[in-house]
Protein backbone atom coordinates (compact mmCIF):
# COMPACT_ATOMS: atom_id res chain seq x y z
CA UNK A 1 0.00 0.00 0.00
CA UNK A 2 1.57 3.89 -0.44
CA UNK A 3 1.74 6.42 1.50
CA UNK A 4 -1.23 8.31 2.23
CA UNK A 5 -0.77 11.77 0.97
CA UNK A 6 -2.35 14.81 2.50
CA UNK A 7 -2.83 18.05 1.09
CA UNK A 8 -1.47 21.05 2.90
CA UNK A 9 -3.36 24.11 3.74
CA UNK A 10 -2.16 27.14 3.79
CA UNK A 11 -2.82 29.81 6.09
CA UNK A 12 -2.14 33.75 5.29
CA UNK A 13 -1.42 35.11 8.82
CA UNK A 14 -0.21 38.57 9.00
CA UNK A 15 3.04 37.10 10.45
CA UNK A 16 3.70 35.19 7.15
CA UNK A 17 5.42 35.55 4.01
CA UNK A 18 6.67 33.74 0.99
CA UNK A 19 8.96 31.54 1.86
CA UNK A 20 6.91 28.47 3.32
CA UNK A 21 4.95 27.48 0.08
CA UNK A 22 8.56 27.36 -2.10
CA UNK A 23 10.29 25.46 0.57
CA UNK A 24 7.93 22.84 0.46
CA UNK A 25 7.72 22.61 -3.41
CA UNK A 26 4.42 24.28 -3.30
CA UNK A 27 3.52 26.48 -6.08
CA UNK A 28 0.97 29.16 -4.74
CA UNK A 29 0.71 32.92 -5.34
CA UNK A 30 -1.38 33.20 -1.57
CA UNK A 31 0.01 36.09 0.37
CA UNK A 32 1.67 35.79 3.34
CA UNK A 33 1.96 32.41 3.97
CA UNK A 34 2.56 32.03 8.01
CA UNK A 35 1.37 28.29 8.57
CA UNK A 36 0.73 25.27 6.21
CA UNK A 37 -1.46 22.30 8.02
CA UNK A 38 -0.45 18.89 6.81
CA UNK A 39 -3.32 17.55 9.15
CA UNK A 40 -5.81 18.96 10.73
CA UNK A 41 -8.47 18.29 12.51
CA UNK A 42 -10.37 22.17 12.46
CA UNK A 43 -14.07 21.54 11.14
CA UNK A 44 -13.84 24.13 8.38
CA UNK A 45 -10.05 23.02 7.37
CA UNK A 46 -10.46 18.72 8.09
CA UNK A 47 -7.76 16.35 6.70
CA UNK A 48 -9.57 14.21 4.24
CA UNK A 49 -9.78 10.42 4.77
CA UNK A 50 -12.21 7.57 3.99
CA UNK A 51 -15.10 8.55 6.71
CA UNK A 52 -17.09 5.68 5.63
CA UNK A 53 -15.50 3.04 7.84
CA UNK A 54 -14.26 2.62 11.19
CA UNK A 55 -11.05 2.00 11.18
CA UNK A 56 -9.08 4.33 8.22
CA UNK A 57 -5.45 4.06 7.52
CA UNK A 58 -4.15 7.41 7.10
CA UNK A 59 -0.18 6.75 6.93
CA UNK A 60 1.79 3.75 5.98
CA UNK A 61 5.48 4.54 5.70
CA UNK A 62 8.61 2.18 6.60
CA UNK A 63 8.67 4.01 9.59
CA UNK A 64 5.46 3.83 10.87
CA UNK A 65 1.67 3.34 10.68
CA UNK A 66 -1.28 5.68 11.58
CA UNK A 67 -5.00 4.75 11.55
CA UNK A 68 -7.73 6.71 12.47
CA UNK A 69 -10.04 5.10 14.70
CA UNK A 70 -14.01 5.31 15.10
CA UNK A 71 -15.68 3.42 17.87
CA UNK A 72 -19.38 3.96 18.61
CA UNK A 73 -20.31 0.93 21.24
CA UNK A 74 -17.60 -1.41 21.11
CA UNK A 75 -14.94 -2.79 18.62
CA UNK A 76 -11.82 -5.01 18.77
CA UNK A 77 -8.79 -4.02 16.94
CA UNK A 78 -5.92 -7.06 16.21
CA UNK A 79 -2.77 -5.49 15.59
CA UNK A 80 -0.81 -8.53 15.22
CA UNK A 81 2.72 -6.55 15.46
CA UNK A 82 5.65 -6.63 17.27
CA UNK A 83 5.46 -3.15 18.03
CA UNK A 84 3.93 -0.88 20.93
CA UNK A 85 0.95 1.07 19.79
CA UNK A 86 0.57 4.81 20.40
CA UNK A 87 -3.17 5.81 21.10
CA UNK A 88 -4.15 9.13 20.72
CA UNK A 89 -8.04 9.72 21.72
CA UNK A 90 -8.98 12.74 19.45
CA UNK A 91 -12.73 13.19 20.50
CA UNK A 92 -15.26 11.01 22.83
CA UNK A 93 -14.22 8.85 25.76
CA UNK A 94 -13.72 5.12 25.93
CA UNK A 95 -12.07 2.78 27.65
CA UNK A 96 -9.17 0.33 26.42
CA UNK A 97 -7.98 -2.92 27.85
CA UNK A 98 -9.66 -1.37 30.88
CA UNK A 99 -8.19 2.09 30.85
CA UNK A 100 -9.91 5.23 30.74
CA UNK A 101 -8.83 7.71 27.34
CA UNK A 102 -10.58 10.20 27.02
CA UNK A 103 -9.93 13.49 24.47
CA UNK A 104 -6.61 14.67 24.32
CA UNK A 105 -5.49 11.77 26.61
CA UNK A 106 -2.45 9.61 24.91
CA UNK A 107 -2.30 5.91 26.22
CA UNK A 108 0.53 3.48 25.30
CA UNK A 109 0.33 -0.10 24.55
CA UNK A 110 2.69 -2.47 25.33
CA UNK A 111 3.53 -4.87 22.11
CA UNK A 112 2.78 -8.24 24.31
CA UNK A 113 -1.09 -6.38 23.93
CA UNK A 114 -2.02 -7.49 20.08
CA UNK A 115 -5.54 -6.95 20.63
CA UNK A 116 -7.28 -4.07 21.71
CA UNK A 117 -10.98 -4.25 23.51
CA UNK A 118 -12.55 -0.48 23.12
CA UNK A 119 -15.83 0.02 24.56
CA UNK A 120 -17.42 3.89 24.67
CA UNK A 121 -17.83 6.41 21.77
CA UNK A 122 -14.74 8.10 21.00
CA UNK A 123 -12.54 8.65 17.88
CA UNK A 124 -8.76 8.09 18.10
CA UNK A 125 -5.21 7.82 15.94
CA UNK A 126 -3.19 4.86 16.67
CA UNK A 127 0.30 4.38 15.66
CA UNK A 128 2.94 1.26 15.32
CA UNK A 129 6.40 1.29 14.47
Amino acid sequence: MKPYKFQPYLKTTIWGGYQIAPFKGIFNAQPNVGESWEISGVPAYRTSYDSTKPTSQLINCPYFVVHRVVVQVAQQIDFHCDSFVIVVCLWGKANINGIEIRQGETILVPACENILYIFGNATFLTATM
